[in-house]
């Protein structure tokens, strides 16, 4: 098993912390004789699920170079409830006119930042590129390719990526179609304008089918988000002559 010094049980609170406490898993913990990787006297081994996070819930963090199965988890929905820099359990005290989780050890502050998604308007002579989603939130219901921008990603380049893992097709993303977002909710949606450089549309591991359609041939009783029948209705008004109206 993968060994973290009893001088690091600390740290490994904090890197979860945002999962709750880890101590709860101490049960699971196995003390190892002899010189831990950090030079410790003694060593904790980890259990799989913690050494190797990514594999076993489904997470992109790990504390290891085991490569991560490629799903992504993103914890913009849930509030924190534990400090990351020291894990100490976070109160909620007014910040700049807000009330916001603060921790009472070391002052840090927890801002629920927004989430950032990149989609491509995929076009080809009039039609869009739609897909059904194979997974929740909206599991069978359309959509175009989209997905959270990794951190440090030009947003562009992640609405390029998105297209190739979700519709198996390389595109040339042209200019910006439009950004969406809600009162209330977290994700703020960057839609651009693009065209197939190469590949044939096929469905990827997050799609149940992907298909063209005209204007009037979208589902749009049938459509995934509020964002996707926003952004499909200014790409639909910049063709000519319009057509395919949306249902009143």
């Amino acid at each position: 098993p993968s060994a973290i010094s009893l001088s690091g049980l600390h740290l490994l609170t904090a890197q979860f912390a945002h999962l709750g406490p880890v101590y709860p898993l101490l049960p699971d913990l196995t003390i190892v004789p002899g010189p831990s990787a950090e030079g410790g006297g003694a060593a904790v081994a980890l259990p799989a699920r913690l050494a190797y996070p990514a594999a076993h819930a489904g997470g992109s963090e790990r504390l290891s170079d085991q490569p991560p199965t490629h799903t992504h988890i993103h914890h913009h929905g849930a509030p924190a409830r534990f400090c990351s820099r020291c894990a100490e359990p976070l109160v909620r005290r007014p910040v700049e006119g807000k009330t916001l989780p603060v921790c009472p050890r070391c002052g840090w502050v927890v801002y629920a930042d927004p989430k950032v998604a990149a989609a491509t308007i995929i076009e080809e002579r009039g039609r869009v590129l739609l897909l059904r989603r194979a997974i929740e939130p909206a599991r069978g219901r359309w959509t175009f390719p989209g997905g959270y921008v990794d951190r440090g990603e030009p947003v562009p380049e992640a609405a390029a990526r998105e297209a190739f893992e979700e519709a198996g097709v390389e595109v040339a993303v042209g200019g910006l179609l439009g950004v969406y977002s809600r009162r209330g909710e977290p994700v703020v949606l960057i839609v651009y304008r693009a065209r197939v450089t190469a590949g044939q549309p096929r469905p990827g591991a997050e799609a149940l089918e992907v298909r063209w359609a005209v204007p009037e041939e979208i589902p749009w009783t049938e459509l995934a988000f509020p964002s996707t029948a926003a952004a499909l209705t200014d790409w639909r008004k910049t063709l000519s002559p319009p057509a395919g109206r949306p249902p009143e």
